[in-house]
């Protein structure tokens, strides 16, 4: 037969649906405020790779990047979930953890301290990415507390105030101060007459101390 048929055949190659999702480079832990990256490995090698990721409260991503950001303390949870029919889901946790404090800075005490006067100080918490940034103060010595971040000098002589992180560190932050009495420059009598005086007499007076807050 000298007549020829042509068929046309369509055939409709679709790719597989992932059928494994393996994450990589990710790490196990993360302080508050790290970052961390990850890829993926995907079998069959020629499925489609569409593949969705999500986290819990606890971390951000970046679908582009596939970078990961701790936002808090807890159990980080990233899912993977392929955009095929099968719709695979892949799960990994990466334990995030506080920012500890490394050092704590007691700044405004001055260097001469004086009996009776209040001050003011504040704390440089280092890093300044600590989780945990509060402290607790406590005095040794000649100082009191009088105050939220403020301690009154009670008496001449040596006087500690201390800090404390409240996070696991226990950072311990400390200045030593000697407390100066404030001594007397001149003095001046009230109530003497200006002229005389009666002998077996009595005269009521009074002392004026320059400065007038000076210690005895």
């Amino acid at each position: 037969d000298e007549s020829k048929t042509t068929k046309t055949f369509t055939f409709n190659i679709a790719r597989p649906n992932i059928s494994s999702i393996e994450f990589t480079g990710l790490l196990n832990e993360l302080k508050v405020g790290d970052k961390t990256s990850f890829n993926v490995n995907i079998l069959p090698k020629y499925a489609n790779s569409n593949i969705t990721y999500t986290t819990n409260d606890v971390l951000s991503i970046n679908q582009a990047t596939k970078e990961v950001t701790a936002l808090k303390v807890g159990n980080g949870i990233i899912t993977a979930t392929s955009n095929d029919v099968g719709g695979l889901v892949k799960t990994v946790n990466i334990n995030v953890v506080p920012t500890l404090v490394t050092k704590l800075t007691i700044n405004g005490l001055p260097d001469n301290v004086v009996r009776g006067q209040e001050y003011t100080y504040s704390v440089q918490v280092e890093p300044n990415n600590a989780t945990d940034k509060t402290y607790t103060s406590s005095v040794t010595g000649n100082f009191e507390i009088s105050g939220t971040n403020k301690v009154t000098a009670t008496n001449s002589g040596s006087a500690t105030l201390k800090v404390t992180s409240n996070d696991s560190a226990k950072v311990v932050g400390s200045v030593t101060r000697n407390v100066n009495n404030i001594t007397v420059t001149n003095f001046a009598i009230n109530g003497l007459p200006d002229d005389e005086l009666e002998i077996n007499s009595t005269y009521p007076v009074t002392i004026d101390f320059t400065p007038s807050n000076a210690n005895f």
